[in-house]
C-alpha cells in the first residue's frame, strides 16, 4: 500500500443506467489500467490484493446519488460493497461511504 493513501474517490451514480458506467467512472478516478476487467473478482483484485492502479490502496470512497438506480446496479454496487468489506477483512483499511445508504 502506498504511505500517502488513503486516496479520497468520489463517484456520483445519479446518471448510471448500465455496469459499463460505474466501471468507466471508478476506474477513471483510480487510474486502472485499460485492460483492467469489468467485474467484481477484477476489483477486487486491483483494490485490495493487486498494484496495478495509478492510485493504490486504501480507498475512501464516497459514493452519492443512487435514489434513481435500477435494481441491476443496486445489486452491482452492493457486490462493489462487499469487495470493500471483504479487503477490510483482509487488512485493507478501504472505506465505502453510501449517501443514502444501499
Amino acid at each position: 500500500m502506498d504511505a500517502r493513501g488513503p486516496f479520497q474517490v468520489f463517484l456520483d451514480a445519479s446518471a448510471w443506467k448500465e455496469p459499463a458506467d460505474f466501471y468507466r467512472v471508478l476506474f477513471l478516478q483510480i487510474g486502472a489500467p485499460d485492460w483492467h476487467g469489468e467485474n467484481l473478482a477484477a476489483l477486487r483484485d486491483s483494490m485490495v490484493t493487486g498494484d496495478i492502479n495509478a492510485l493504490p490502496p486504501p480507498y475512501e470512497i464516497e459514493l452519492t446519488g443512487m435514489h434513481t438506480l435500477s435494481t441491476e446496479m443496486r445489486d452491482l454496487l452492493r457486490g462493489f460493497a462487499e469487495v470493500i468489506e471483504d479487503g477490510r477483512a483482509e487488512g485493507v483499511p478501504n472505506v465505502l461511504r453510501c449517501k443514502p445508504p444501499l
